[in-house]
């Protein structure tokens, strides 16, 4: 019993890092989006795009699902973090704008192809501790995307942006400790034999669960580009430095890690749902308080923000493999299709209104419009765990 204990700890160890590995190198795309706007002349627009590149091929991750469902999903925890950080890591060699959208491309597959399998994995290590386990995961991506603004930040100011290539054998050593860690690590999933049309059937099975979830991706995708994708570039026309601009999104994503690790450990003691309630709740409230009113100091409302904003992600994950579906993997694929899907569809809104309009007055559209996550508390009380 001890044995296994200890083999699970290992495994929520690993894959965490993994996370964490894995997006400190997609969390260098947003501090870099300022850079890539001045080098290649791009308007918000185009800036946008770039980060839809990064999540576009998300909308696949059903499929990825399928796929992993059928095969041993630690080679996915293996590689792709090496296939993200090569594809990042050349973008200073990038020389044009096309080179750059096919680069963040790749390292957008290798990203559906390490997020979708290993909430599962996670499962199967700590059954009775699914929020534990999902809390560990999400703070691995979470302290990722803190530490990647101050990074980049460090990275440009000492080697430079074009010879971020350095990064690369140091990636590839990174890895190799991931295959010897888990070449004798059983992690394989209990297959079914897949049914014909998984994909229908699980969503059948899931539907108001779906539906809620991506109501509640619809209001963080909102806040997530006003407050994450875009704060740097909104911060800059405002005439804040780089070093400022990012240190801004790092406070955001400091934040976001404390609240992700309280509303995980709530996860266990009280309940996915109730844990959204508040977050719902909490998120919709400090939003429109910042859009509303401009002179509420700034670095405090980021704070309330990223603490309440982004901390659902541990409790859809528990809430989903906590559904009792026939094919997990196919569930979370099925979620971060919606996800991505939702996000990417308003970075290309976010960014043609702020050349249609202004930047600010993008900020205002988008924020009001996060009071969708009130009656998203009303389907949340009809959605049940099995």
């Amino acid at each position: 019993m001890k044995s296994r204990s200890l083999k699970s700890l290992l495994i929520i160890l690993l894959v965490s890092f993994g996370h964490f590995w894995h997006d400190i190198f997609t969390a260098f795309v947003i501090p870099l989006l300022p850079v890539l706007k001045d080098n290649f002349q791009l308007d918000y627009l185009h800036a946008g795009w770039i980060l839809v590149a990064v999540r576009i091929p998300s909308l696949l991750s059903a499929n990825i699902a399928e796929y992993a469902e059928k095969h041993n999903p630690k080679w996915f925890v293996i590689f792709c973090p090496l296939i993200t950080s090569i594809s990042i890591s050349l973008l200073g060699l990038a020389p044009n704008f096309y080179i750059v959208m096919g680069l963040v491309l790749i390292s957008g597959i290798s990203a559906a192809g390490f997020h979708v399998p290993a909430p599962t994995l996670l499962k199967r290590s700590a059954p009775n501790r699914i929020g534990m386990a999902m809390t560990a995961f999400q703070i691995g991506g979470e302290a990722a995307r803190t530490l990647g603004p101050i990074i980049i930040v460090l990275i440009l100011s000492t080697i430079g942006f074009k010879n971020m290539f350095i990064l690369i054998p140091v990636s590839m050593l990174v890895s190799l400790g991931f295959y010897l860690s888990f070449r004798k690590v059983d992690i394989s999933l209990d297959i079914k034999e897949k049914k014909k049309g998984s994909i229908i059937e699980t969503f059948k099975d899931g539907k108001l669960l779906f539906i809620l979830v991506a109501g509640i991706s619809v209001q963080k995708a909102l806040i997530s580009t006003i407050f994450k994708s875009f704060l740097p570039l909104y911060l800059q026309s405002h005439g804040e430095s780089l070093l400022s601009a990012n240190g801004a999104l790092a406070v955001v994503q400091g934040a976001t890690v404390a609240g992700v690790i309280v509303s995980g450990i709530m996860i266990d003691k009280i309940g996915p749902k109730k844990i959204l309630y508040v977050i719902l709740t909490a998120a919709t409230i400090f939003v429109t308080m910042y859009i509303l009113i401009p002179s509420l100091p700034l670095y405090p409302m980021l704070i309330l923000i990223g603490f309440f904003s982004f901390a659902s992600m541990p409790a859809i994950y528990t809430l989903i493999q906590g559904h009792g579906f026939d094919f997990p993997t196919t569930a979370n694929g099925i979620f971060m299709s919606l996800n991505f899907g939702i996000t990417s569809i308003l970075l290309i809104v976010g960014g043609k209104l702020s050349d249609l309009l202004s930047i600010d007055t993008t900020y205002y559209i988008l924020g009001l419009s996060t009071l969708i996550g009130l009656p998203l508390l009303l389907l949340l009380k009809k959605t049940k765990v099995k």
